[in-house]
């Protein structure tokens, strides 16, 4: 990776965007991004887990009702994200979910959103989705998933939960040949 991203990145602003042009993931979509990058995920959390504790018994409803799901399992599930949001902002870092405690272990952090994995090798960039266009459709599985599942992703979507837009982008050249931040393009 081209010492411009580095350079690149220790001038991102509070805030500010990056381009992310032509980006292959592993499914075979090929998608141009822009990001706001140089986010703090905690604050991400912080504002989602507020969302959930405001989350109103209408909105619930709604759900079961767009999504056709007994209203109980729109509330199990209301509960299950909640209680999985407050353990992932316990300052305990052993309190977590398994999964939060294993992203946590399996990277390092080197600032301002990118990060190494510790077992790849490769650098990654974070950031908040602000628009995507598909350039070339990818191949993704049917999932059947379970009613839980589905009303969890619709109460997500209804709450307007943030981390749902949160994405993690492997820089490599396999993925992308540039991106664009601080005002400069960078090379991978």
């Amino acid at each position: 990776m081209s010492k411009d991203i580095f350079d690149g990145i220790e001038k991102l602003g509070k805030g500010e965007f990056v381009s992310i042009p032509n980006y292959a993931n592993s499914k075979g979509e090929v998608a141009s991004y822009v990001i706001n990058g140089n986010i703090t995920y905690q604050n991400i959390k912080e504002n989602d887990n507020k969302k959930l504790h405001d989350c109103k018994v209408s909105d619930l409803f709604n759900v079961a009702t767009e999504k056709n799901i007994e209203i109980s399992i729109v509330f199990d599930a209301w509960r299950e994200l909640t209680e999985s949001s407050d353990r992932n902002l316990n300052a305990d870092s052993e309190n977590r979910t398994n999964q939060s405690k294993a992203q946590a272990e399996a990277y390092i952090n080197i600032g301002k959103g990118l990060k190494l994995h510790k077992e790849t090798e490769k650098f990654h960039l974070d950031g908040l989705i602000v628009s995507k266009k598909v350039i070339i459709e990818g191949n993704y599985p049917q999932v059947n998933s379970r009613p839980k599942t589905i009303a969890k992703n619709a109460i997500k979507k209804a709450l307007d939960l943030q981390a749902t837009k949160y994405r993690s982008f492997i820089l490599e050249q396999d993925n992308c040949e540039y991106i664009n931040l601080s005002g400069m393009t960078a090379n991978i």
